[in-house]
């Protein structure tokens, strides 16, 4: 296998003299990305890594959907194909900073698992478990309950993907009464999507549009163009908004999103619906305190959960003393039918548990 500098080095031909560099730089892109899938040696993941987040920042915030105009466009990948090309020292010196950042998937298990889970919301929507012992990937330090209820397990699943919309809609349309009531319309949606890791609630956003007859835009955080960071139908001047997005953990997301609508749209993002509220009652007031100072209002962003972990919180302390009383008896278990059957038989326990 050819190590990623040869690999850049045989698209410097065709990104400076072909027609279509795009195309070119789009498949190297592809290249560097399946490479980084196989590559053992740290410091050729090193910089895969570097040249992969390069063309990705490129593409994403330069070319896709023609967010400028081709001169610019042009201007850009000019520039970026210059720097491909330099061959002095200096980019290897570059390179080694980020040697540090790439030993981090040195000890990360490439092999398919079988994801644990608990039940939440009437034994019906799967939360996964996450391990933070030995793993550099989890869902953070903020809360002492490891429970993730991922919304692309369950939008994905024809027996729980009904109940999701359904817990969404109903968040929906009682913001839209609540504000109803106070002679103050909702009448725009906005999905915010993940800076990284799973999907989210941008899974739902055209049942969600098409149930609740409201527009929609999507803000895309990981963007850096203030034209690419907001997609779909962008809202119009005065529009109070609802939020979707898929748990409060720390809530900069969705302050983010909402002082950018404020600022480049003069939207306001009044309310917030999410599946999954980790019940941290300085991150519920700094929506409020934070979303006055955005917003200009007295309420701040009102907050709209479809559960609550204060409201499971015990469900959830006895489903995972079950899983790590079983995973202590079967992590000697090689056989992988015998492990499933023992998952299967811990699922069922902890469904049950009321």
């Amino acid at each position: 296998m050819a190590s990623t500098q040869d690999l850049v080095k045989d698209y410097w031909k065709k990104l400076s003299s072909e027609k279509k560099p795009i195309a070119n730089l789009r498949e190297l892109h592809q290249k560097l990305t399946q490479q980084l899938g196989s590559s053992i040696d740290s410091d050729d993941r090193m910089c895969g890594l570097f040249y992969k987040a390069m063309i990705e920042d490129v593409l994403e915030n330069c070319i896709e959907d023609d967010y400028l105009d081709l001169a610019t466009s042009k201007k850009i990948i000019s520039r970026f194909i210059s720097a491909l090309r330099e061959s002095d020292k200096s980019w290897e010196k570059r390179l080694a900073a980020f040697k540090p950042f790439a030993e981090i998937y040195k000890d990360v298990e490439t092999a398919r698992k079988i994801p644990d889970f608990i039940y939440l919301a009437d034994d019906k929507i799967k939360a996964l478990i996450a391990t933070r012992k030995g793993n550099p990937f989890n869902i953070g330090d903020e809360h002492d309950f490891d429970v993730f209820p991922s919304l692309d397990l369950n939008s994905c699943n024809p027996e729980t993907s009904k109940l999701i919309t359904k817990l969404y809609l109903n968040q929906i349309m009682l913001a839209r009464e609540d504000f109803r009531q106070a002679h103050e319309e909702i009448n725009w949606l906005c999905f915010i999507e993940k800076s990284y890791s799973v999907i989210g609630a941008i899974a739902l956003l055209s049942s969600l549009v098409s149930q609740t007859e409201l527009p929609a835009c999507i803000y895309r955080p990981r963007y850096w163009n203030p034209q690419a960071k907001i997609s779909g139908k962008a809202p119009l001047p005065n529009s109070r908004v609802c939020a979707v997005y898929d748990m409060v953990l720390g809530g900069s997301a969705i302050l983010d999103a909402a002082e950018f609508l404020k600022n480049t749209y003069d939207a306001y993002m009044v309310a917030v619906v999410v599946l999954f509220d980790y019940d941290l009652k300085d991150r519920t007031n700094q929506l409020k305190e934070k979303g006055r100072e955005i917003l200009g209002n007295k309420d701040g962003i009102r907050l709209y959960p479809a559960i609550k972990l204060s409201q499971v919180k015990d469900q959830v302390e006895k489903s995972l003393s079950l899983f790590t009383a079983l995973n202590e008896c079967g992590k000697n278990v090689e056989d992988l039918d015998k492990r499933v059957a023992l998952i299967s038989h811990l699922v069922a326990k902890a469904s049950s548990v009321r």
